[in-house]
């Protein structure tokens, strides 16, 4: 059964971001393929493209995405927008409902404010997707976030270029506190830093190097089962690297941001809201991990 987010209708709006998993990372732009549910339940879904009625929106408003409207603004991005993207990224768009209306927003006119709070819910690591009283290591945030999403980043917009930096902002403000660090500020940092790679995009030496003024350490660990659950269980986010596969079509940064009581991963997908709105088990990740960092605050 597919969760229904209508009762985070109140609740702050997220955000997300994307990569090219080859060792230099973050090229606009992936869209998540994971999140599809059984045969059973596509077969029951039919020609719905949201998993349920009603989402919260991408832009933060507080309104309602329906299936109707979002299907509208779908055969609208694919009709006008077409050929301004790399191809990938319109076509599994239509799986992540949340991306086809961040296109489609931008395409008239949409922009992100000038400043910016983070909300109460993020600062306490709440993730309503889970349920009112799950926390995580981090917060979620999400790189199309219209807080930042429409910023320019590397070779396009932040939503659908900075998966790298809105990651490294999920662990640096969920370690620190620190509200300087953003998706914006990282961005900004990883462009003026020269990590972004024109043809590649973020370098992974964004992963390592994310936090030169802050008490944070990373290390570079084995992406098996029991490290990266002794990392977690000692309080250390840990970055993933995945590879073409169920998360993405070209490569992809997550956080495994804790596990629950029956050992499953929390997993905050900086592009996919309902990849977020359960938890995982290894075996369902174990094939796609190419990578993984562990980071501590030595504050």
């Amino acid at each position: 059964m597919r969760k229904d987010y209508r009762h985070i209708l109140t609740a702050a709006a997220l955000s997300l971001a994307m990569l090219l998993g080859n060792g230099a990372a973050c090229m606009a732009s992936d869209m998540t393929l994971a999140g599809a549910g059984s045969a059973d339940e596509e077969a029951d879904q039919g020609d719905e493209i949201l998993p349920k009625d009603e989402m919260l929106t991408v832009l933060g408003s507080h309104s309602i995405l329906t299936n109707e409207l979002v299907a509208d603004e779908y055969e609208w991005v694919k009709v006008n927008l077409a050929g301004s993207y790399m191809p990938y990224v319109i076509e599994h768009a239509e799986g992540n409902p949340n991306v086809i209306h961040f296109l489609y927003e931008r395409a008239h006119g949409g922009e992100s404010p000038e400043s910016f709070e983070y909300t109460d819910e993020e600062r306490a690591h709440k993730l309503p997707l889970l349920g009112d009283d799950v926390t995580a290591l981090v917060p979620l945030l999400m790189q199309w976030d219209w807080r930042w999403g429409f910023d320019w980043y590397g070779g396009g917009p932040a939503g659908l270029t900075a998966c790298a930096p809105t990651c490294m902002a999920m662990i640096g403000f969920g370690l620190t506190g620190d509200e300087s660090i953003t998706p914006r500020q990282m961005s900004e940092y990883s462009w003026n830093s020269g990590f972004w790679v024109d043809g590649s995009g973020t370098s992974w030496s964004l992963v390592t190097n994310a936090f030169p003024d802050k008490p944070i350490s990373c290390q570079k660990i084995s992406p098996d089962m029991y490290t990266i659950k002794a990392e977690l269980d000692a309080g250390h986010p840990v970055l993933i690297n995945v590879g073409i596969g169920k998360f993405s079509a070209v490569g992809h940064f997550m956080i495994l941001a804790g596990t629950d009581a029956d050992g499953n991963f929390i997993l905050n997908d900086p592009n996919n809201l309902e990849n977020c709105s359960r938890t995982w088990p290894w075996d369902e990740l174990s094939t796609e991990v190419q990578a993984a960092w562990s980071y501590v605050y030595n504050g």
